[in-house]
């Protein structure tokens, strides 16, 4: 069940309960207070039946012109006297009965109604214990309903006699059921339409979330381009705001995890075809070495330096393709190193292999601390040298230089080789890319090195530009932030 449909059931529940509750209890203190009015009513009309008693029965002895009445006397004087009640008090007068001294201490009166029936009604309180001029009542409920009983002691020269009278209040009853009855069904139709107002105000007041809901629901679909619109009060804002700013950071993850994977995919769609070249060279003189019967020592030598140059360049092609694809998932270790001796170990170790093509690699420069990954960093170093020495020929020059400026430290790897053009400058951070394809395979290469230089210089919030001129050379550099030890920059210079 949804959550408006909740807080109106729960809304109208509780309004109706407090709504039926305290119309009974008012209905209840109004009806109690008509109850105590009522007895009021009766006591006064059973004084003025009990003073009709006393005219009737003085007129009675003043028509006979004789002291005291016989008992046949009485009976008429009492008849007369109790069939003409008022009826201004609002009861509902139903009979009398009067009583000598010693009858009725049954506790029983019976009292004679208008039609003759007769109504069996406790005493109220025993007759032997009344005091003259007062009346007692009580609210009493028999097979015919619920009355009022009013009693008193009445002296006359004849003796003293028990007064009862008895009035319905059946109709004060029904009126107070219907009443309830009434205050219900109004109770409930009020706490209907209170209820419906509270559910629109709620659902109002949660459409925000609602079409929160949605667009969390659509995001989950795969719609990541959904967005909410910002409107509302402080929290709405709030809230579409929060809902914007997850579906944009979910869009931009997904959009970068499918730029890896495509690019991932186009890597090794890439390496599939360039390993075709190598694969066909390592095989067809593989069989050359296996079929042919007699070889020489020189086409021995010379197939199979063919199979080794082949499976070596396999070898660095995969192992580039790798650290490429690796490069932004791969865990830096980053420490403070100094750029001169970082790059005095990469001219020892990329010197010798430079120097076996007839390359020379020349070093100078400014030092300074820089934050680096010591390992990877020199991957970028060598990868610049060598595509340096791939653009050189021998007897040529690589010129690996660092400077320092004021936003850091500024490596450079320059040549006097064929150069580039603007146009393959902009192209040459592809992977696979590769100006020259010729030179680049009879070299080795696969067009990876500078993408994976761009790669580990983004990791290490470094940046690359390259400035090229066909048949002058080319300069690429690396501009690295510097390492701030203790508050201060590492620059030493």
């Amino acid at each position: 069940m949804r959550l408006g449909r909740k807080i109106f059931l729960a809304s109208f529940a509780l309004i109706t309960a407090a709504v039926t509750a305290v119309s009974g209890v008012l209905l209840r203190r109004d009806f109690s207070k008509r109850l105590e009015l009522l007895q009021d009513g009766a006591a006064a009309e059973h004084s003025y039946v009990s003073s009709s008693l006393q005219s009737s029965l003085l007129q009675k002895r003043t028509d006979e012109n004789v002291p005291v009445l016989d008992s046949a006397a009485v009976s008429y004087a009492v008849q007369k006297a109790v069939e003409a009640p008022l009826s201004a008090y609002g009861t509902g007068y139903c009979g009398a009965a009067v009583f000598t001294a010693g009858q009725g201490t049954d506790m029983i009166a019976v009292a004679r109604t208008g039609e003759g029936e007769e109504s069996r009604l406790p005493l109220l309180p025993d007759a032997d214990s009344m005091t003259e001029g007062k009346c007692y009542s009580a609210i009493c409920k028999d097979e015919d309903g619920r009355r009022i009983a009013v009693c008193s002691a009445v002296t006359a020269k004849e003796g003293k006699m028990y007064l009862y009278t008895v009035y319905d209040i059946d109709e004060a009853y029904s009126d107070f059921r219907a009443s309830l009855i009434t205050a219900a069904a109004v109770g409930t139709a009020a706490s209907l339409a209170v209820s419906l107002v509270i559910f629109a105000l709620i659902c109002a007041i949660l459409r925000p979330v609602s079409d929160m809901n949605k667009t969390l629901r659509l995001i989950a679909d795969g719609d990541f381009s959904k967005r909410m619109t910002v409107r509302g009060g402080m929290e709405e804002r709030e809230m579409a705001e929060s809902v914007n700013a997850l579906a944009q950071s979910v869009q931009d993850n997904v959009e970068r995890l499918e730029s890896i994977a495509e690019g991932r995919k186009h890597y090794v769609d890439s390496l599939a075809h360039e390993m075709k070249t190598p694969l066909t060279s390592i095989l067809c003189f593989g069989d050359l070495l296996r079929i042919k019967r007699s070889v020489s020592d020189g086409e021995r030598i010379e197939y199979a330096g063919i199979i080794v140059d082949e499976a070596r360049r396999m070898k660095n092609l995969s192992s580039k393709l790798l650290e490429l694809a690796c490069a932004d998932n791969m865990e830096l270790e980053m420490e403070p190193v100094s750029v001169r001796e970082l790059l005095t170990e990469s001219t020892a170790t990329v010197g010798p292999a430079l120097r076996a093509r007839g390359i020379t690699l020349e070093y100078t420069g400014d030092d300074g601390v820089i934050l680096c990954d010591r390992e990877l960093f020199k991957s970028l170093i060598y990868n610049l040298c060598d595509n340096a020495a791939k653009a050189s020929e021998a007897g040529q020059s690589v010129r690996l230089r660092s400077k320092a400026a004021d936003n850091g430290m500024v490596i450079s790897v320059s040549d006097s080789g064929i150069g580039m053009t603007k146009e393959v400058l902009k192209k040459v951070t592809e992977p696979f890319y590769m100006a020259d394809k010729s030179r680049s395979r009879k070299a080795g290469g696969a067009g990876l090195g500078l993408s994976l230089c761009v790669e580990i210089a983004k990791r290490h919030n470094a940046r690359i530009t390259a400035k090229s001129r066909p048949g002058v050379g080319t300069a690429v550099y690396v501009t690295v932030p510097w390492a701030k030890i203790g508050g201060a920059v590492g620059d030493e210079k």
